[in-house]
């Protein structure tokens, strides 16, 4: 045992360490910071309760020496010598363990709203403090994407692949509400290549090899659309992805087999493309993977060639599946009755999208399309694309109302000005242009009702003269002009009846271009107000209120309509609003 104790090799020192030796009691040292290891012992041997420690630093090793460590933490930094850091720290702290293993049964049950509402309300529990992904069980250090591959959920790999990838997640993550992070691109690609590749701590193995080898065909068709997915890793038993197919399935059938094999290939997409200014016709494109994507001109070099823009894709499948799909896309069916058998010259805005819309769905192959108004790619007929489609109409719901409240029509503000801060409607302007109408100020001016305008008080016994229906907007002044009074009056009735007719009747037909003839018909309206209020014969009515009158007669006349008719009218209204 002495000859094994004496010849123990010392490891060699560290030429960048430095040692720090702390005394407690008032010593004639002058230096405590030495970089050779034996003097620092010979100076802790030297004093009783000495103790030494390394650091990578002097200034460290000083600190140590003059304070100890139990007063370096309270020491005060210079921040002004502290180089900056360049990010935030998150605002969200770290979940704790149970409620990781709360969310990793929830991934392995597919409780889709849960994993949703939680990743949301804490990004933590998909990013650790080092920005990578979150370990959610510890023992062999899987994340997020190793259990929803290993559970077969591909609706919960698509939304945390998407969710890491989105920098609205990450920005949320470092409390940046202005997304003008410069590296937030960074991150997420960094973030989306780590839960695409990162491999567990027992078998070395991605998520795809999860995937493949538990037969889930549907993750690895997510998984895979992703340039970035790494098809030929190995697992510590060199085994790539295609090598391992179904092999923890028991009874898989041959068919499950050569899907994911196909899957594993170079994926492709069959494309529409549309020429960005419509000066050539719309036509189906050449199948492409995401490495080679598709010639967007014409003739390369030439600026009189168009440019084409993707518009739709159908896709990821495997190379033979689509030159198929882009075959079966561009011949006509022969069956008249197919879903598919629809002309693209009929139609050719969107001709050529109906008809792979709904080839796609037949061949069980993903699909998007791009839709301008929500400036991205998305299919309606999933749940993922509704929900768009819904946010983007309670945005649009919300703006009309902000434009119509009383606080933006109130009659102190002026027409220019409202159109400076808020565009308004055709209906809208209008509204706000009678209000701003003051006539006549000395007269009682009656509150109004948008259906029904109140009656005045009649005039006193002298004047000797009918009471009048429905008259808020005259006041009567004396029994002279009482006739023309009367005349304008009947003038601006029939007028408002005449166009409540015209607006009830537009509403029945089920006309395209509503807005249009809405517009047309308003300033037609203004045009016959404009020349009534330079008429002196209409100096006494009131014309902030014409609106209300006119909003009486709309209704009643739809009032008239049976419940089918009302709801036709809403469905052609609601239509129009989305076009």
């Amino acid at each position: 045992m002495g000859q094994q104790g004496q010849s123990r090799e010392v490891p060699p020192q560290d030429e960048n360490l430095f040692y720090g030796v702390y005394i407690p009691q008032p010593t004639l040292e002058e230096n405590n910071v030495v970089a050779d290891k034996s003097e620092a012992l010979m100076l802790v041997k030297k004093y009783k309760r000495a103790r030494f420690k390394s650091f990578r630093t002097r200034q460290e090793a000083t600190d140590f020496a003059l304070y100890g460590a139990a007063n370096t933490s309270s020491l005060p930094t210079n921040t002004s010598e502290a180089p900056p850091s360049g990010e935030k720290p998150s605002p969200f702290r770290g979940p704790k363990p149970q409620d990781m293993i709360r969310l990793r049964k929830s991934i392995e049950n597919g409780d889709f709203e849960y994993v949703q509402k939680t990743v949301w309300e804490n990004p933590r529990y998909l990013v650790s403090s080092g920005d990578t992904p979150a370990i959610l069980q510890e023992g062999s250090r899987y994340n997020a994407l190793h259990i929803a591959a290993k559970s077969g959920n591909a609706t919960i790999s698509a939304y945390i692949l998407a969710t890491v990838s989105s920098p609205e997640f990450v920005c949320k993550l470092y409390g940046d509400n202005t997304g003008e992070t410069e590296n937030t691109e960074e991150r997420c690609s960094v973030l989306l290549d780590l839960y695409l590749n990162m491999p567990d701590k027992g078998s070395n193995e991605t998520p795809l090899h999860f995937a493949t080898k538990f037969g889930a065909a549907r993750v690895v068709q997510v998984l895979v659309a992703y340039p970035q997915c790494n098809k030929t890793a190995r697992n510590k038993f060199m085994q790539t992805p295609s090598d391992i197919i179904c092999s923890r399935l028991n009874g898989a059938e041959a068919a499950l087999k050569e899907e994911i094999a196909g899957y594993l290939e170079e994926q492709f997409f069959v494309p529409v493309l549309r020429s960005d200014d419509e000066c050539s016709p719309p036509r189906v494109g050449e199948p492409f993977s995401p490495t080679s994507p598709p010639p967007l001109m014409e003739t390369k070099g030439n600026v009189k060639s168009p440019t084409y823009e993707v518009q739709a894709l159908a896709g990821p499948m495997p190379k033979p599946q689509a030159m198929a799909f882009r075959k079966r896309w561009k011949t006509p069916p022969r069956n008249p009755g197919s879903p598919t058998c629809h002309s693209p010259l009929k139609d050719p805005e969107r001709g050529w999208e109906k008809i792979g819309r709904e080839l796609a769905h037949e061949w069980h192959v993903t699909w998007k399309e791009y839709w301008p108004f929500l400036n991205s790619y998305t299919d309606f007929k999933t749940s993922e694309g509704l929900q768009l489609l819904e946010d983007y109409l309670n945005i649009r719901f919300k703006e009309a109302c902000q434009e119509v409240s009383p606080k933006n029509i109130s009659p102190n503000k002026s027409h220019e000005e409202s159109n400076e801060t808020n565009p308004l409607s055709p209906m809208s302007e209008l509204c706000l242009a009678l209000k701003a109408c003051k006539l006549n100020c000395s007269g009682k001016v009656l509150p109004s009702n948008p259906f029904r305008a109140p009656v005045p008080p009649p005039p006193p016994r002298s004047v000797g003269l009918p009471s009048l229906p429905i008259d808020g907007e005259i006041k009567i002044n004396n029994a002279e002009n009482h006739h023309n009074i009367v005349s304008s009056y009947q003038f601006m009735d029939k007028y408002c009846q005449t166009f409540a007719v015209r607006i009830s009747d537009s509403l029945q037909r089920n006309i395209d271009s509503g807005s249009e003839f809405f517009n047309k018909e308003i300033q037609q309206f203004c045009n016959v107000i404009s020349s009534c209020i330079s008429n002196n014969h209409f100096s006494t009515p009131d014309f902030s209120k014409l609106h209300s009158r006119l909003g009486y007669c709309v209704a009643q006349k739809l009032f008239e309509l049976e419940d089918y008719e009302i709801s036709a009218i809403t469905k052609n209204i609601n239509q129009n609003i989305i076009k």
